[in-house]
């Protein structure tokens, strides 16, 4: 089991080149991947993509590269605009002859100016490059891994307390409905005896009915379901891969099934003991939503 929050960073270097990758994810639906690159590094956006992929299967990822060039890199290229250094320089002369000033402008000074001197990278990446930048994604998305399984194991824990106090009050709801039928029936006929002594009702056509209603509040197949989604809610949690679609599938199949058991009960303690366990399933829907 995996948690769908977590945080993985990773930084590698060449003579060229400073990489640093972080990777942070978190709640969602399904995998949305969301990139954010130099443009030197938009073409590999896809790649990017793909490698996270096989490692995260569910969850909002956000991905940051930065990437710096060293003052030696052999990509870094100095281009000189001698045209415009020209222009400027003929403006400089033009402007002392009208102040009639004979100061010349100096080759520190043309060379400081907007667009004369300007420091470019090359556009393409070399090959050998966009392989380190991918190592760095992957051991990002290792170090991402790593804490997303240590969230895992802890949800798995919070999860198999929940279920296990759950179980338990499923055994007393399953105990209260063997016992109460006999009492529903009976308490039925005491309320009813006024009535059919002041009548002329027919006692056994009335008793029938009695016994047709407390058939109709019967919980038996709705415990019976709650015991089978659960026995499949404990062995979706030890299965490997995503499975939090799932575990939030079942866990409102569980809400479904206390939530009718209390709309039938006509019984004070039977009504206590859905409310407990839909308490308890509230806390397993919020564990859940945390779950890739």
């Amino acid at each position: 089991m995996k948690s769908m929050t977590g945080f993985g960073a990773a930084r590698v270097s060449s003579k060229d080149v400073d990489i640093e990758i972080s990777i942070k994810s978190y709640n969602g639906r399904y995998l949305d991947i969301r990139v954010n690159l130099p443009r030197e590094y938009d073409p590999f956006e896809l790649d990017i993509k793909k490698k996270i992929s096989q490692s995260v299967g569910r969850g909002n990822v956000s991905v940051y590269v930065n990437r710096k060039l060293s003052s030696s890199s052999s990509l870094m290229k100095v281009t000189l605009n001698k045209d415009l250094g020209g222009k400027w320089l003929k403006a400089y002369k033009d402007l002392g002859k009208s102040l009639k000033l004979e100061s010349l402008p100096t080759l520190d000074l043309i060379s400081r100016l907007p667009e004369v001197v300007k420091l470019d990278q090359d556009a393409k990446v070399p090959l050998k490059e966009k392989d380190l930048m991918i190592g760095a994604i992957v051991q990002a998305v290792q170090k991402l891994e790593t804490e997303r399984k240590r969230e895992g194991e802890s949800l798995l824990k919070e999860l198999k307390v929940h279920v296990t106090a759950l179980n338990r009050v499923v055994v007393q709801i399953e105990k209260v409905a063997k016992s109460s039928s006999k009492e529903l029936k009976s308490k039925m006929k005491k309320r009813l005896e006024p009535i059919l002594q002041a009548t002329e009702i027919d006692p056994q056509r009335l008793i029938s009915e009695v016994a047709l209603q407390v058939d109709r509040m019967d919980i038996t197949e709705e415990v019976a379901r709650l015991k089978e989604h659960i026995r499949h809610y404990q062995k979706e949690m030890e299965r490997q891969g995503p499975i939090g679609k799932k575990l939030d599938f079942y866990t409102q199949e569980l809400l479904r099934e206390v939530n009718t058991i209390g709309s039938k009960s006509l019984l004070a303690k039977m009504n206590h003991l859905a409310v407990e366990a839909k308490s308890i399933i509230e806390k397993l829907r919020e564990q859940v939503q945390n779950i890739e």
